[in-house]
Order: C-alpha cells, then sequence, then structure tokens
C-alpha cells in the first residue's frame, strides 16, 4: 500500500467533476463519480510521476491503457486507513461486461459522505490483480450475505478480495 500523492487537494483542484454520459447511472450517484474521478487521477498522476505512458479511455469497460494493458481503477471511499484485511470490491453488475487486463484499487480517506471532494483528506493505491487472478481468488458477496469478518454487508452483490492478497503497484 502506498500513500500518493503528498497533496491531494492540489490533484482535486484540476478536476472537472460533469458526469459523462456513460457513467449518469453510479448507483453512489455524483458523491460516487467524484470517489471514482478521483481514484482514476490518483492513478493517472503515479503514472506521470513514475514516467509511465498511458491512454485515457475512460469508457465503462475499463480506464487506462498502460503498456499494452487495459486498467479499471476501483476507488472506494473510507472514513479510517485502509487495513491489510480490508476488502477491495468489483460490482457483479459490472462484471459481464468489464473484463480489463487489470483492476487498480485506491482508497480515499475522507471526512465522511458529501457532496463536496475536498472532503477527500488523503488516498492510498492499495495494489493490482489480474482479471484472472481476481476471478480465481476472489469471493462473491451477496446482499443477503450475513456480514463479513470486517463487519461488512454488501450493498450490492460484488467481488472481494481482501488488499493483502494484492500486488504492489
Amino acid at each position: 500500500m502506498r500513500q500518493w500523492p503528498d497533496d491531494l487537494h492540489r490533484l482535486i483542484r484540476n478536476i472537472d467533476f460533469t458526469i459523462p454520459e456513460y457513467n449518469q447511472r453510479s448507483f453512489r450517484g455524483p458523491q460516487g463519480y467524484q470517489t471514482g474521478i478521483i481514484g482514476e487521477h490518483v492513478i493517472m498522476d503515479f503514472l506521470n510521476d513514475m514516467g509511465i505512458e498511458y491512454e485515457e479511455i475512460f469508457s465503462t469497460k475499463h480506464d487506462l491503457k498502460v503498456q499494452g494493458e487495459t486498467w479499471e481503477i476501483k476507488t472506494k471511499e473510507r472514513t479510517v486507513y485502509p487495513k491489510p484485511y480490508y476488502d477491495c470490491t468489483v460490482p457483479d453488475y459490472n462484471h459481464e461486461h468489464q473484463r480489463p487486463d487489470r483492476f487498480v484499487f485506491v482508497n480515499l480517506r475522507s471526512t465522511g459522505k458529501s457532496d463536496d471532494p475536498f472532503r477527500f483528506q488523503d488516498a492510498q493505491i492499495l495494489g493490482t490483480v489480474t482479471l484472472e487472478e481476481l476471478e480465481q481468488r476472489a469471493t462473491f458477496r451477496t446482499v443477503n450475505d450475513a456480514p463479513d469478518d470486517n463487519g461488512w454487508v454488501p450493498t450490492v452483490n460484488c467481488w472481494n478480495l481482501r488488499i493483502d492478497q494484492l500486488q504492489p503497484l
């Protein structure tokens, strides 16, 4: 897990938060879009800093193309720092058509739910997993499941993988 960037608010000030047509149906609405786009910008900022070239795709299928691979960035908003046993999530409603080569997971720590993008205090790049690894190792969870070890109950059917099961980016 890597803290990135040093100044998240600098990054946030430069983001256009206009929701594109393809992303109008986010189940978390504008807050979900803010969370996702900030996570994508965290990864692009990291890639820029590392001198790694990428192409912005931003479709419902994947977000970036990096060194010939398609990447989907998945971002969670939490009010606490992530622990190694916390889950990274890929919603099942996306899984049939969202088949990137690689998933990259980001945590955004916030002061709580609000429409203000400056509620985010910092970001952590949690790690990455290939599509094949996700399908082999992730646990499928439904909205009807009992709480897991973390006390978390899914709000949508999803595929979960613990942070400590990811590869570093």
